[in-house]
């Protein structure tokens, strides 16, 4: 049927296949980066993902937000939200309990990635949503990757705070809601810090010593905590007036 004297049809016929047109590229590159995510899942894949981010992150096949020199925003493959990106740093980094806050290095990515998580929220016009980094049976993928996905918080009551504790020494306030459905719930928040996520200034050093102080603290108390997996949230609601806040979750605590 497509076998002419002069091979036209053939030519025609295979043409898709050498020039394909956008919404071929687009569908590739979906099924593509869905069986790579697929492919990511896997425990054999850690030290490649981390590698690949780290030094191959030009040739990752996804759909791009946003990029810095540390951080690369994306379509999520497999999206579980309405709208739901990732923000992945480029270095080698296999979980959030693996950021060292001693080094340099980790403290200037974590400040970037949410720097980026902002900037998508900002240009996708989010008026409501969630940062989230998962670990343990909640993390998929064996390289840290932050979550923004637009929430439904607005409608969420608002918390019944019980203080638990304070840190003297960082600022740090510790306390737990009394409405939570998570089995576990603690949120963690910066005396010194009064503005929400949406307003603080990220670029001021002070700012980001405090919001570092946050995170240390987060992770030092999931280290101790017998959790077979975590989330460590920060919500942003519309017209947020609230501090900003890590909010520690999990339903599956260790028998």
């Amino acid at each position: 049927m497509f076998v002419y004297a002069n091979g036209k049809a053939i030519i025609l016929y295979l043409l898709p296949l050498f020039y394909p047109s956008t919404v071929q590229k687009l569908n590739l590159k979906r099924q593509l980066s869905s069986k790579l995510f697929r492919l990511a899942r896997s425990p054999i894949s850690g030290a490649f993902i981390g590698f690949s981010f780290a030094y191959l992150h030009r040739l990752i096949p996804v759909n791009r937000l946003f990029e810095t020199g540390r951080t690369l925003a994306f379509m999520h493959p497999v999206k579980a939200y309405d709208f739901h990106a990732l923000a992945v740093p480029k270095l080698v980094k296999p979980a959030f309990l693996a950021f060292d806050f001693g080094s340099e290095d980790d403290r200037l990515a974590l400040i970037d990635i949410l720097h980026t998580c902002r900037k998508v929220a900002v240009l996708n016009k989010l008026p409501h949503f969630s940062i989230i980094v998962n670990g343990g049976m909640y993390q998929d993928v064996p390289q840290v990757h932050f979550h923004i996905a637009q929430n439904d918080k607005e409608n969420e009551p608002v918390y019944e705070l019980i203080k638990v504790g304070d840190d003297p020494v960082l600022n740090i306030n510790l306390s737990r809601p009394s409405n939570s459905r998570w089995g576990y719930h603690f949120i963690v928040q910066h005396a010194q810090l009064a503005d929400g996520f949406m307003g603080i200034d990220l670029d001021d050093a002070d700012t980001q010593r405090k919001v570092l102080e946050m995170f240390e603290t987060a992770q030092a108390i999931l280290k101790k905590e017998p959790l077979e997996g975590f989330s460590v949230m920060i919500n942003v609601r519309p017209g947020e007036l609230e501090k900003t806040s890590l909010e520690l979750v999990s339903n599956h605590l260790k028998a």
